[in-house]
């Protein structure tokens, strides 16, 4: 998403192209590369390690807040990466997605306690909000 609205705002690399029609489901190897080309095309320094990780949580809310993403997945998803965050909302969404909600939360839909879940669904998605900025 991040890439697709770069695009939109007016900056424009074959990389970049590329990587907003990517639906983010490739392998996590493949979009590094493809991103550290675009940057590269647009001229802009690579982020520190750091940075980069304040990036990835950044993306995994405004995805989970637009729909393209559900709980279970972005909570996976984080759990891929480091746990460096800074800011208050970056730590209240990453607290929601390390705190789970029920014995198997990220496992299949059928052995989730429902209540927890939606519980648990909804204080990430309104951390999601609030780390989007909407």
């Amino acid at each position: 998403m991040a890439a697709a609205e770069l695009s939109a705002s007016g900056e424009d690399s074959p990389a970049l192209r590329d990587l907003a029609g990517r639906s983010g489901r490739e392998r996590e190897a493949e979009l590094a590369a493809l991103l550290g080309r675009a940057l590269d095309e647009l001229g802009l320094p690579r982020p520190e390690s750091a940075e980069a990780e304040r990036w990835a949580v950044r993306e995994l809310a405004v995805r989970l807040h637009a729909g393209a993403a559900d709980p279970a997945g972005t909570a996976a998803a984080r759990w891929e990466h480091g746990n460096s965050a800074e800011g208050t909302a970056e730590e209240r969404f990453l607290a929601a997605l390390r705190r789970p909600c029920c014995g198997d939360c990220l496992g299949r839909p059928a052995d989730r306690e429902p209540e927890s879940y939606r519980v648990w669904a909804a204080e990430l998605r309104a951390a999601a909000a609030l780390l989007a900025g909407r």
